[in-house]
């Protein structure tokens, strides 16, 4: 029985076996195992416990309440266990099958304990433990530790799936990426789903919500809360109970991944990121995630050629799709840290989109029409803090925008274009970067100075509102 226990797990027994014995008493029991759960201390469970809110030293406390001590029972023994105890074993073996795991972990005994009938069972429910609280703190532990079974003994094979369709296909994922995978299991598991289809990976799209595919459907003026909503009016839940853990893909589910490789290679990159997810889902033409799409009025061809104008179709194969960094990082009461939540919530009225690592804004200052700004995503004061990835992240944001605004303003220059594109990465009045994209048109008053030393007047220039709404929108458009 004990066989695919792990060490830890075996451990909580045997301390199970001594509590029951200091005891006096001539059996294990169910409350002799979660005893032994908390003497050992270190593993998933218990740590899922403190997780949970619960107070080892008080659940120690209420166990040894109802354990009335007895006649002493013969040291070094191995005790038979009680009938509640074979049962808290039971179920946390079925548990660990639910989870796709082929090892039983203290966290398996947890959620055994949680289970039982007897004294430990009892206890826990008395402190606010239930089945499911405890299910969902055990996956989140597992996710963001190593799993015990890297303590099997050898010989027990690994428990670790496949990586997906075949061994090595997310190796070029980007972390982004690998977590919308991860929240559309997290999505399925909520749906009481025993797969994952192209509507869960949508769903987990949306939900990682800070990727390129994310800000692509956003540049698109997709409602992504209402793009949920769609995928909850089509997607019935299933049964109450399904089989935790990793959760197989669906035929077209594996569809979606393969295209998404295939946009990468036809791209040249050398990684897999939201962005190729997202161009996936849309080739998948018959799954619910296009379905989804269209019934926002989103045609296949509008969303691919945004997803392609974001990424850029030049763009280098070293700079790829941001790697998992979380929200951004922003401080209070830096004024571009709050013009990025006012860009993130649609309401400045300057913005002209969001790139892969910066906003890009129309300058309040327009003496040299098209002046545009880009402000670095997150808060940072020096070029030396921003990782060379990120860098070169930006460095292709600054192309695309000078390129852009080449583009808007024709026959000015000899190439009808602007004469020449002033570049300047600020951050001394203002401690958050950001780079001035300044065009010198042929008109300028005096094109061998910085435009700094102009008049103020001069500097802001005469544009009217309605004509920087419309230079925006031309922007605007040249940029997706």
């Amino acid at each position: 029985m004990f066989e695919r226990f792990t060490d830890r797990a075996r451990r909580v027994m045997g301390l199970a076996n001594q509590e029951a014995q200091r005891s006096g008493h001539e059996y294990l029991g169910s409350e002799h195992i979660l005893l032994g759960l908390l003497r050992e201390g270190a593993g998933t469970g218990a740590h899922a416990l403190l997780d949970l809110g619960v107070d080892l030293r008080r659940l120690r406390i209420e166990l040894e309440k109802r354990i009335s001590p007895e006649s002493t029972a013969e040291r070094g023994i191995k005790l038979p266990q009680t009938p509640f105890a074979k049962t808290v074993i039971e179920h946390a073996i079925k548990e660990a099958r639910a989870f796709g795991h082929r090892y039983v972990g203290t966290e398996h005994l947890l959620l055994g304990l949680v289970r039982d009938g007897g004294r430990a069972g009892t206890v826990l429910r008395e402190l606010g433990v239930t089945i499911d609280a405890a299910r969902k703190t055990v996956l989140k532990r597992l996710a963001a530790e190593a799993p015990e079974e890297t303590e099997l003994r050898p010989g027990i094979p690994s428990t670790k799936p496949a990586p997906g369709p075949s061994s090595g296909t997310y190796d070029r994922f980007t972390d982004r990426a690998r977590k919308v995978l991860a929240l559309a299991n997290a999505e399925a598991q909520r749906f009481n789903h025993e797969y994952i289809g192209s509507e869960h990976i949508l769903l987990g799209l949306v939900k990682e919500g800070s990727g390129v595919g994310a800000n692509v459907l956003k540049n698109l003026e997709v409602d992504l809360r209402r793009a949920r909503l769609e995928v909850e009016k089509l997607v019935k839940p299933g049964p109450e109970m399904v089989t935790m853990g990793k959760l197989p893909l669906t035929p077209r589910a594996k569809k979606v991944i393969g295209y998404a490789m295939e946009e990468a290679r036809g791209l040249n990159h050398n990684y897999v990121g939201t962005e190729h997810l997202l161009l996936g889902l849309l080739r998948e033409h018959d799954g619910i995630a296009a379905q989804v799409l269209r019934n926002l009025g989103v045609k296949l061809e509008a969303v691919r050629d945004e997803s392609l104008d974001m990424l850029g179709a030049s763009l280098p194969p070293y700079v790829s799709e941001s790697t998992e960094q979380g929200p951004p990082v922003l401080k209070a009461g830096c004024p571009l840290c709050a013009r990025i939540e006012a860009c993130t919530g649609r309401t400045d009225p300057s913005l002209i989109v969001q790139l892969l690592e910066s906003y890009v804004v129309l300058g309040d200052n327009q003496g040299c029409e098209g002046w545009c700004v880009l402000i670095l995503g997150h808060h940072a004061e020096h070029l030396a803090d921003v990782d060379p990835a990120r860098q070169a992240r930006v460095w292709h944001d600054v192309s695309r925008v000078a390129s852009a605004i080449r583009a808007v303003f024709p026959d000015t220059g000899k190439d009808g274009c602007p004469p020449r594109i002033n570049y300047e990465c600020l951050g001394n009045l203002v401690p958050h970067i950001h780079w001035h994209v300044i065009p010198r048109h042929v008109d300028d008053p005096d094109p061998t100075k910085p435009v700094w030393g102009w008049p103020e007047a001069q500097l802001k220039g005469t544009m009217t509102d309605a004509e920087r709404a419309e230079l925006i929108a031309k922007l605007r458009q040249r940029l997706r």
